[in-house]
């Protein structure tokens, strides 16, 4: 995971954060500060916030060094998370096994197979930010979409069931998602 300070973070399967940075190596939190060790994903906030995904203790926001865990306990769809993205307007996006979450900085709203904002499959396996703001998200049964007004849109003409799971999606420019 790359900030925008250039800075380079990395996350062990023991818990542990580090980030290298033009003055080297710091370690940034130890593994009783998460909700679990075993670290899925990062992602450093505009506001320099860092958030991390597990498996089986949901998120973790480290910030200013007073770490705060959020799991189905306070509503999210699952406790292993699996993607992390920030849109323009700084909603945070999360992916998890058991759906999808927004969270606007102070509530998270989820979408799932389950409600009315409907996912084709639950589990969640990437999300990307594209040039139009639109966050996409692919699934374990290869779905691709995005959300737009609460609702998730499928991409069309593509054939789901031969992709197979989705593990990554990039947009590249205005036109382009990989």
């Amino acid at each position: 995971l790359e900030d925008t300070d250039e800075s380079i973070w990395f996350g062990t399967e023991n818990g542990d954060i580090y980030r290298q940075s033009q003055d080297g190596v710091t370690a940034i939190s130890k593994p009783d500060e998460l909700g679990s060790n075993q670290i899925s994903v990062m992602l450093v906030q505009s506001n320099q916030n860092l958030w991390v995904g597990t498996i089986g203790g949901g998120l973790s926001l480290l910030e200013r060094s007073i770490p705060a865990n959020y799991d189905r306990s306070y509503g999210l769809p699952a406790n292993k998370a699996s993607a992390m993205v920030e849109d323009q307007s700084g909603n945070l996006w999360f992916g998890f096994e058991g759906g999808g979450s927004r969270y606007d900085g102070s509530r998270f709203q989820n979408y799932s197979l389950f409600d009315s904002h409907a996912l084709p499959h639950n589990e969640i396996t990437c999300l990307a930010l594209d040039h139009r703001d639109r966050i996409w998200a692919g699934t374990e049964d290869g779905f691709v979409g995005f959300f737009r007004d609460h609702e998730i849109v499928p991409l069309r003409g593509l054939n789901s069931l031969a992709l197979g799971s989705i593990g990554a999606l990039h947009s590249i420019d205005e036109t382009h998602l990989w």
